[in-house]
């Protein structure tokens, strides 16, 4: 134990520093995926479903309605939790997620507020979880571009 007893100091430090480090990579919550990797089923539009793709879906939805979202009844037969945007890391929620056994739709009034909480809950490792859209395309332009013909250049 005498040639130890110089390093003890060190390795009081180095080995809780270390456990500390396990835990934190093996944690459950923690980002674990590729954010880049995540991303592209969000620049493909793979993320999104209508109200048509959801009633071919094989097994009951859990909604996830963030904020205060106005709308008709997506499916008479799905579960559905109405939460605030800023409650969505809530330990209750994250567990009544995981527990679902399903496609997971997230749905809000702000469509940006859907993609942020699809991409926070697919970097914690959640999957089937798709964004409800009232359109097909990722995004669509409501007006065609036209140069400013005002400024006489």
């Amino acid at each position: 134990m005498k040639p130890l007893r110089p390093y003890l100091p060190v390795i009081l430090i180095v080995v809780p520093v270390f456990v500390l480090v396990l835990i934190r990579t093996f944690a459950p919550g923690s980002f674990k995926p590729d954010a880049q990797k995540l991303a592209v089923a969000s620049f493909t539009g793979a993320n999104l479903l209508n109200k048509a793709q959801v009633a071919k879906l094989g097994s009951k939805p859990l909604i996830v309605k963030l904020g205060n979202v106005h709308g008709e009844q997506i499916n008479s037969s799905s579960d559905t939790l109405f939460i605030a945007a800023g409650q969505l890391l809530d330990k209750e929620i994250l567990k009544a997620i995981h527990v679902h056994r399903g496609p997971v739709l997230l749905v809000s009034d702000d469509p940006a507020t859907s993609a942020k909480a699809w991409m926070i809950l697919s970097q914690m490792g959640y999957r089937d979880l798709f964004v409800l859209t009232e359109n097909d395309s990722n995004e669509v332009l409501k007006y065609k571009f036209r140069p400013d013909t005002a400024a006489g250049i």
